[in-house]
């Protein structure tokens, strides 16, 4: 068994692991920036380890098939990965960009933001004032 094939699952589930433990009520609502940075790039990092670890095993179980570019087309694993990454980026690729938006503080802690237009059922809205925290 080679080191690599060890390695990747043990680093995804530490990792997972991590996201776990910060996601946890108590921590969360104390060190919450560490929640959302732990969830963001944890999670973005189990993905790309994940997909890199999968392609590169299915890759070789197909090399030792009789037509690999087929089993790679038909296989359901990368076809879940496809599937996977489609619907973690489908939602991002319709970010639009608000300047005429009315943001009112009711209390401390609450902000109450407005948008432009008629929300229908089942949008939702990502709230960002710098392009980086989103929320």
């Amino acid at each position: 068994m080679c080191l690599h094939n060890i390695f990747f699952p043990q680093i995804l589930l530490t990792l997972l692991f991590i996201i776990i433990l910060t996601a946890i009520p108590p921590f969360r609502h104390k060190f919450h920036d560490t929640f959302e940075i732990s969830h963001r790039y944890l999670g973005w990092s189990c993905l790309i380890i994940l997909v890199l670890h999968q392609i590169r095993f299915q890759f070789i179980i197909a090399l030792n098939q009789a037509y690999p570019l087929e089993t790679l087309l038909t296989n359901p694993v990368l076809l879940m990965i496809a599937l996977m990454i489609f619907s973690i980026f489908l939602p991002w690729i319709s970010v639009q960009c608000f300047d005429n938006f009315r943001m009112h503080c009711p209390s401390e802690g609450v902000l109450v933001v407005t948008l432009p237009g008629r929300a229908d059922v089942g949008t939702f809205a990502r709230i960002s004032l710098d392009g980086i925290e989103w929320h």
